[in-house]
C-alpha cells in the first residue's frame, strides 16, 4: 500500500514526501520497488543525479532480501527501470543486471521464479539495445538450466523474443527453435500446449508470421489430446484469445480454435 502511495507522489512530481513515504515501507523488496518507481519518476523529470542517487538506494535495498527469488526479481526490475529512464550508460545500471544475472544463475531454486527473473532480465537488456553475445548467451545457458521443460521453454522463449527486440533475428530464431523442441518434449497435453501457445505468440510478435502460424497449429492438435472436455475447451478458448492478441483472426487455424472450444463448451452445457 505504501508504495503505491510513494509512486503516486512521485508521478506528481512530489518527491520529497514519495522518499519519506518509501523510507518507512518495512520489507525490503516493496521498498526497493518504490525507490525504483521514484528513481525513474525523477529521471524523467530531468532530475538525473538525483535519480541515480535513489536508483544506488533501491540497489543497496534490493541487496538486502534475503530470499534470493525476490532479490533477484528486484535487481532485474531496477536494471529495467533504469533502461526505461534512458540511464543505462551508467555503471550503476550494470551493476544492477550484472548481479540480478548473478543472483539469478546461482541462487533461484524454483523454476517458475527462476524463469521470470530471466524474462526481467532479457528486458532490460533488449531495452538497453544490447547485442552483446556473451551477455544473451549467458542468458540463455541459464534458462536451460531450469529443470522443470515447461518453465524451461517458456524461459527460452521470453529471452529469444527480446533479442529479436534488439534486432539479433538469426540468434533469436535459434533460441525460438530451442524453446520449441523443449516444448515439445513435454509430456502432459496440457502443459505442452499451454508451452507451445506462449512460443507461438513470443514467435509472432517477433514478426516470425509463418512459424508462430506452424506453433500454434502444433498447440491446437495438442490441445485435442487433452483428456478432460473442460481442460480442452479452455486450452482451445486460450488459443484463439493467443491468436487474436498476434492479429491472426484471419486464418482458418484461429476459427477452428474458436469454433471447438465453442463446440466443446456447448456438449457441456446441454
Amino acid at each position: 500500500h505504501k508504495g503505491k502511495v510513494a509512486a503516486g507522489w512521485a508521478s506528481r512530481g512530489l518527491f520529497e514526501q514519495a522518499l519519506n513515504v518509501a523510507e518507512g515501507i518495512q520489507g525490503a523488496g516493496e521498498q526497493a520497488k518504490a525507490f525504483g518507481a521514484i528513481a525513474e519518476a525523477m529521471a524523467r523529470a530531468g532530475m538525473t543525479q538525483q535519480a541515480q542517487e535513489v536508483f544506488h538506494q533501491a540497489l543497496r535495498t534490493a541487496e538486502a532480501i534475503q530470499w534470493a527469488g525476490e532479490r533477484a526479481l528486484a535487481l532485474g526490475a531496477i536494471a529495467e527501470a533504469m533502461a526505461r529512464a534512458g540511464m543505462t550508460q551508467q555503471a550503476l545500471w550494470e551493476q544492477a543486471l550484472q548481479t540480478a544475472k548473478l543472483q539469478t544463475a546461482k541462487a533461484i531454486q524454483g523454476a517458475w521464479e527462476r524463469a521470470w527473473a530471466l524474462r526481467a532480465i532479457a528486458k532490460a537488456m533488449a531495452g538497453a539495445g544490447m547485442t552483446q553475445q556473451a551477455l544473451w548467451e549467458q542468458a540463455l545457458r541459464t534458462a536451460e538450466a531450469i529443470e522443470e521443460a515447461g518453465e524451461r521453454a517458456w524461459a527460452l522463449g521470453a529471452i529469444a523474443e527480446a533479442m529479436a527486440g534488439t534486432g539479433m533475428t538469426q540468434q533469436a530464431q535459434e533460441a525460438l527453435h530451442q524453446a520449441l523442441r523443449t516444448a515439445e518434449a513435454i509430456e502432459e497435453a496440457w502443459r505442452r500446449t499451454s508451452a507451445l501457445r506462449a512460443i507461438a505468440e513470443a514467435l509472432a510478435r517477433a514478426g516470425m508470421t509463418q512459424q508462430a502460424q506452424e506453433a500454434f497449429h502444433q498447440a491446437l492438435q495438442t490441445a485435442k489430446a487433452i483428456q478432460g472436455a473442460r481442460g480442452r475447451a479452455e486450452a482451445l478458448g486460450a488459443i484463439a484469445e493467443a491468436m487474436a492478441r498476434a492479429g491472426m483472426t484471419q486464418q482458418a487455424l484461429w476459427e477452428q480454435a474458436l469454433q471447438t472450444a465453442k463446440a466443446i463448451q456447448g456438449a457441456q452445457g446441454r
